[in-house]
């Protein structure tokens, strides 16, 4: 998988003369030149959540310290940038500087690890003599990172197993157009075929969103005959080249049905970080598209937005979503009022979706070319074969499954119907 890279905007406040701040659209960019008595820094090699810095001092062959805070930490411990340099010589610091090294007139690199998303940064070099005494004026190298999100990457983060790992979701369903062999992300994440899926065939120029499982070879399969879906070795949609998702091969995977689990299940709080609602497309609330939105690791609800979990909804005439005794695991609404828990206008959910949270469309299903259920169940793969499960059909795939009166976490289908593929990226 493509690693989450991290860009690092500068902004330059260098030496204790210089307070200017001029702007940088590169990220190799080099300071104002140094005055003799202070250094220059060179930012190369921006990787994950990493910054190499290259030192370039000015005749220096003694050593140099170096040390980096959050401009937050820095503002509540450290008025004054003196006072900063100067913890060096205290004890309880003493970790916190660093030595470059002794530089005998060529650079040094400076390598910053475990750096947080969005955050203000500065790295202070300054050189010390024998006697402990700082020499000429230390530099500042203001610095912020910023997440910078691959193609097609959605902006949130979500857990989907014990060992920490994590994934972000594709910006849309998966689509494919079999006239020029090309797979693409919807543009939103509520875009959806529909019955236009009964066109399907090796030479339909429009586009389809449902799939029966493991199609990725064969995408245009849509034959009634359970056989036809190979039981062999899954190959996974997102081994395909992705044309608006960075369309390189093997970019993007489908999660596991474990990992489904998880990510409603096994999160802390899981039960609170996901609803059922709908989208309206319009001021007159006569289109509109049902779906399940699941919310980001370490969530905040954006200023003047709502969510409602599914299972917290206090509607008596919408009812909610509790765990249901009688199948396992699923949730189930006496009321069937899912659908209407999270309602939002288009411009409600812009706030929502660039905070991060993931909108699943009931995109419906596809048997042959009997398109059904579009607006009113939303079914998506997992890349798990889930064996022989009914007696009428040998061999299932595990998907999700929501419509308005249950939600099933565990579920099981034939691989002949076809259902919606929501690809995933690791991240960091």
């Amino acid at each position: 998988m493509k690693k989450l890279f991290y860009l690092i905007i500068a902004a330059f406040a260098f030496m204790a003369c210089n307070n200017n701040e001029p702007e940088s659209k590169h990220q190799q960019s080099t300071d104002p030149k140094p005055d003799g008595t202070s250094f220059q820094f060179v930012v190369k090699n921006l990787t994950t959540d990493e910054a190499n810095i290259l030192v370039v001092p000015p005749t220096a062959q003694t050593e140099f310290f170096w040390a980096y805070a959050t401009e937050k930490y820095l503002n509540e411990h450290y008025p004054t940038l003196s006072q900063f340099v100067q913890s060096y010589f205290t004890a309880n610091t003493y970790d916190t500087w660093k030595s470059v090294g002794r530089i005998l007139g060529g650079t040094k690199k400076v390598n910053i690890s475990s750096l947080k998303d969005n955050t203000d940064y500065r790295l202070v070099v300054c050189q010390i003599d024998h006697d402990l005494n700082i020499i000429g004026n230390p530099a500042s190298y203001k610095f912020k990172t910023v997440r910078f999100i691959p193609e097609g990457l959605l902006s949130g983060v979500f857990t989907v197993d014990n060992n920490g790992k994590k994934v972000g979701f594709s910006q849309g369903n998966l689509q494919y157009q079999a006239s020029t062999q090309t797979w693409r992300f919807a543009e939103h994440q509520y875009d959806t075929i529909g019955a236009l899926n009964e066109n399907i065939s090796d030479t339909y120029s429009g586009w389809i969103d449902l799939f029966g499982w493991n199609t990725a070879d064969k995408p245009t399969l849509a034959t009634k005959t359970n056989a036809d879906y190979s039981t062999g070795e899954f190959t996974d949609w997102g081994d395909n080249p992705i044309s608006n998702g960075g369309n390189t091969a093997k970019q993007w995977r489908t999660l596991t049905k474990a990992e489904w689990l998880y990510l409603f299940n096994g999160r802390t709080d899981a039960n609170k970080l996901f609803g059922l609602g709908c989208i309206y497309f319009n001021t007159e609330k006569t289109k509109w598209i049902n779906g399940i939105f699941i919310i980001p690791d370490d969530w905040t609800c954006p200023e003047g937005a709502h969510f409602t979990p599914s299972t917290q909804v206090t509607d008596e005439e919408l009812g909610k979503l509790e765990w249901s005794a009688y199948q396992l695991p699923a949730y189930e609404n006496e009321k069937s009022g899912n659908f209407k828990h999270n309602v939002y206008t288009l411009s409600e959910w812009k706030t929502l979706a660039e905070s991060g949270v993931v909108f699943l469309p009931a995109a419906g299903n596809r048997n042959g070319t009997n398109v059904d259920m579009v607006g009113a169940w939303g079914i998506y793969w997992s890349s798990t074969y889930s064996g022989s499960v009914y007696t009428a059909y040998p061999d299932c795939g595990g998907t999700i499954s929501f419509n308005s009166g249950y939600f099933y976490m565990d579920a099981n289908y034939p691989f002949e119907y076809a259902y919606s593929v929501r690809l995933v990226q690791d991240v960091k």
